[in-house]
């Protein structure tokens, strides 16, 4: 198995550690792991800060960054959705708060956040509709009372071995679509917050886990790297999710 981790410190053998403008195609490898707090660091220092305490990118006086950054999102973006819907791999993201963005200041404005990275999806389990990323919300919640943990899924040692690390943000739908109805939630806080949730999108996964900081990335990299292994090899389920048959392939 060949890993992608996008600023996500975790080592073992697989793993190829890269920046985002620099890596290759995610749609390369088998899992790609990643870390959106890593992500401002490609504007921090450049984008100018507002009266309204909104960090903005000018076009036409930002040397291309706000225009190299769309494209990059968008190139990555598609990789991200071949490597989910056409070859099965997985895609594992660190839930963190959905705090920093830079707004583009064209016309009209648009803010790219950490994200914004995620391939677009439509997810469908009547009578529940969830639209990604823009849906879901990582609401800044810390915290190490994750007292529930899925029993039965290959991710179970990685998530009870770091568990007392804690988490930095929950996931709430926008709209209050359960998110049970998409996936498999594999850990809750004690007041039933969804820390950890496991979606089937196409062929593939999209996998939320807590960001657990300060985790070793040896021992990370010992727990989580074989459970995605398993993941791999596992088939969803005959037939998939509910709303599968609804989910248009290209």
């Amino acid at each position: 198995m060949r890993a992608l981790a996008l600023g996500w410190d975790i080592d073992g053998p697989g793993v190829v550690k890269a920046e985002l403008p620099d890596a290759d195609s995610l749609a390369s490898f088998d899992a790609v792991l990643y870390d959106p707090g890593s992500v401002p660091e490609l504007w921090r220092g450049h984008a100018e800060l507002s009266g309204d305490g909104v960090w903005r990118l000018y076009p036409g006086r930002d040397m291309g960054l706000s225009r190299a950054l769309e494209r990059m999102f968008s190139l990555r973006r598609d990789e991200l959705a071949a490597l989910l819907q056409n070859g099965g791999g997985l895609v594992v993201v660190r839930a963190r708060p959905r705090e920093e963005f830079v707004e583009i200041a064209s016309s009209p404005s648009h803010r790219l956040t950490p994200y914004a990275l995620l391939p677009h999806l439509a997810l469908v389990s009547d009578p529940h509709h969830l639209v990604l990323p823009q849906g879901l919300k990582f609401i800044p919640r810390r915290g190490r009372d994750i007292t529930w943990i899925e029993p039965a899924h290959p991710l179970t040692p990685y998530l009870e071995a770091f568990a007392p690390l804690g988490y930095e943000a929950v996931l709430v739908s926008s709209l209050g679509a359960p998110l049970p109805a998409f996936g498999q939630v594999l850990a809750k806080n004690r007041v039933g917050d969804v820390l950890a949730w496991d979606v089937p999108v196409g062929a593939g996964r999209l996998i939320f886990l807590p960001a657990f900081p300060g985790a070793n990335p040896q021992l990370a990299g010992e727990l989580l790297l074989p459970a995605l292994g398993a993941l791999l090899s596992q088939p969803l389920a005959e037939g998939g999710p509910s709303w599968l048959s609804k989910y248009i392939l290209p």
